[in-house]
């Protein structure tokens, strides 16, 4: 997972190539990183954000779902929905429960 330095900005950027769902080959380039550790981390986010690995948290699937949902739902309608997830699902949220396992 390579980061690179721009000298022109002074900051770091990653830029890798990765397969999306379609099962074309991509390439994803993220600038503006003040430290080499940022790019890298968010690189490695990226990629086990797209794969949907089996080990992933519930606070993260859940991070996932509503940070897609947010846009297309009503304020009150988002906000309901939260909370009814949080309500019902605690344990999950509290680390009882650490990994959320799913077929894909």
């Amino acid at each position: 997972m390579p980061a690179y330095y721009d000298e022109s900005t002074k900051t770091w950027y990653c830029k890798f190539y990765y397969t999306d769902y379609t099962g074309a080959k991509k390439q994803k380039k993220k600038r503006g990183f003040k430290l080499q550790r940022e790019a890298r981390e968010w690189e490695r986010a990226f990629l086990e954000r797209l794969q949907g690995t089996p080990d992933m948290t519930f606070q993260a699937l859940y991070d996932l779902y509503y940070r897609g949902y947010e846009p297309q739902a009503k304020a009150e309608q988002y906000r309901r929905q939260k909370e009814r997830v949080q309500e019902s699902h605690t344990a999950l949220f509290q680390g009882q429960a650490d990994k959320c396992h799913y077929a894909h």
